[in-house]
């Protein structure tokens, strides 16, 4: 649609709105229309973001693959660094069930076994990406994806059979810090593995309907590595709609002087 010239202002407004139903993902009202202004060659283009939330069907499908990439975009970059990566599950208290002493005990006792994970680590940072779930109960434990590997033995469930990872050290640490005992901890044999935990877990987060607002459902250590976001030649300057009554005027003004329809430049 680069350098048309629509007739009318009909026209030019019926290629806008082409545009639009080019995104159409998102379903949530009041969302803003983004008018694209490039002065430079008279040139327009119409987006309507996402709303981004959670809560959202589509924006959560949305969220999880991006937030799939990110992480192994993230491990990818620190393992060249030469780091070993490995899961682990922290569990609460088990005398501090239900979310509201869980989530305090996270967020006082985390800290605690960070500082203690470097003294491990011999001061070196600990990367990592924790993903939280809930019980029945509400009450939460944390899965881990960390640049830490600890030593540990197999261990068979009397239960069902099944086995996994003990790591002492972190069970016992984990403990005396304030949480529960890890039921889990292995190393991460590749990417593809990572990727399966991940999405495993924020699909279980996606589909929990009574997820608390205030629970982030993916964290990451500071300085998570992403991808460089190449720079746009476009020149569009970007402003909020909130009324299509008036951008509709604002549309028919631009299109009946001179301006066109440029290629759409924002997802």
């Amino acid at each position: 649609m680069t350098g048309q010239n629509p007739s009318s202002s009909d026209e030019g407004l019926y290629a806008l709105k082409e545009q639009l139903a080019a995104g159409v993902n998102c379903s949530a009202p009041n969302r803003p229309f983004l008018l694209g202004i490039n002065e430079a060659n008279r040139t327009l283009a119409l987006y309507r973001p996402d709303c981004g939330l959670w809560s959202c069907p589509q924006c959560a499908i949305h969220n999880r693959r991006r937030w799939l990439h990110t992480i192994m975009f993230g491990i990818e970059t620190y393992k060249k660094f030469g780091e070993s990566w490995s899961f682990a599950t922290l569990t609460a208290n088990r005398w501090r069930r239900g979310f509201s002493k869980s989530r305090e005990d996270w967020a006082r006792h985390w800290p605690k076994l960070h500082k203690r994970i470097r003294r491990y680590l011999d001061g070196k940072e600990l990367h990592y990406v924790m993903l939280p779930e809930l019980h029945s109960d509400g009450t939460m434990h944390m899965h881990s994806l960390w640049s830490a590997v600890f030593e540990g033995k197999k261990v068979a469930r009397k239960k069902d059979g099944t086995t996994y990872y003990r790591s002492k050290w972190l069970a016992d640490n984990g403990a005396e810090s304030g949480l529960g005992y890890v039921h889990d901890n292995r190393p991460l044999k590749n990417t593809i593995s990572a990727a399966a935990y991940v999405t495993k877990y924020i699909t279980k987060s996606i589909e929990y309907s009574d997820w608390p607002r205030s629970l982030r459902r993916v964290r990451t250590s500071q300085h998570w590595p992403k991808h460089d976001e190449k720079l746009r030649s476009d020149q569009y300057e970007w402003s909020e709609w909130f009324s299509w009554y008036a951008l509709d005027d604002e549309l028919r003004w631009r299109l009946n002087n001179g301006y066109t329809v440029g290629d759409r430049t924002r997802r």
